[in-house]
């Protein structure tokens, strides 16, 4: 059953994306001008300048198009401001040998991300308060302070304007597309189920995958001289 309940949720979450038809709402209806207003007084309180940023937000980001003027928009990724920040908080490896996951549909975070809502709360305290020992001694950091500048020397399609403010503006396009992918699976699993096959999935294939090898060797080479 839990394969056929995986299979019916990748097959409507691909469906969602190569069809959205109404479903292709602008980006305000899923990350909005509320939220927008939170995010800028927590970048401001980091010290970035955020005009440059609200002025794309209210004159591009916010009534683009999530799955067509977003999620397929090239540019977005060849600038690299979802793929950037994406790969400095996605999972957080912390002293001790832990992690710490951003609140996102792709990754093993634990949380309850049944709504935008409750994302939005999670993801908030997550970036700008969350402290992390992520180096040496007894430092601590917070994703948002992970961050780092977008050069235009490496990803030419970022412009000057963009590299400027490319911490500001590569936080909001991670938030929107948080949001986006929460929106989605909720919106053709509104059940929950998705929670609970990510759930499942991360314990098979990621949180107790050195057990499950070792089951593995043990079980199937234990009489093996070499591997």
């Amino acid at each position: 059953q839990r394969a056929s309940d995986y299979n019916t949720l990748m097959a409507d979450v691909q469906a969602f994306v190569d069809a959205p038809a109404e479903r292709d709402v602008p980006v305000e209806e899923v990350f909005s001008e509320s939220r927008w207003q939170e995010l800028k007084a927590l970048m401001a309180a980091e010290g970035w300048d955020v005009d440059g940023t609200e002025a794309r937000w209210h004159e591009d980001f916010r009534s683009r198009k999530i799955i067509s003027g977003f999620l397929k928009d090239r540019s977005i990724g060849e600038k690299r401001l979802a793929s950037m920040p994406d790969r400095v908080t996605n999972t957080i490896h912390t002293r001790g040998g832990s992690v710490s996951c951003r609140p996102t549909v792709i990754n093993c975070y634990e949380g309850d991300l049944g709504s935008g809502d409750k994302w939005w709360v999670e993801w908030k305290q997550f970036m700008f308060a969350t402290q992390l020992a992520t180096g040496d001694g007894d430092s601590k950091t917070r994703p948002a302070a992970m961050l780092k500048p977008i050069k235009r020397a490496k990803y030419p399609a970022v412009s000057a304007e963009e590299e400027a403010m490319s911490l500001p503006l590569q936080t909001l396009s991670q938030a929107i597309f948080d949001a986006i992918l929460v929106h989605i699976v909720n919106s053709v699993s509104p059940s929950g189920r998705w929670q609970q096959l990510r759930q499942e999935m991360c314990d098979a294939l990621n949180r107790h995958k050195d057990t499950r090898t070792l089951e593995i060797l043990q079980q199937t080479y234990g009489t093996t001289d070499a591997v």
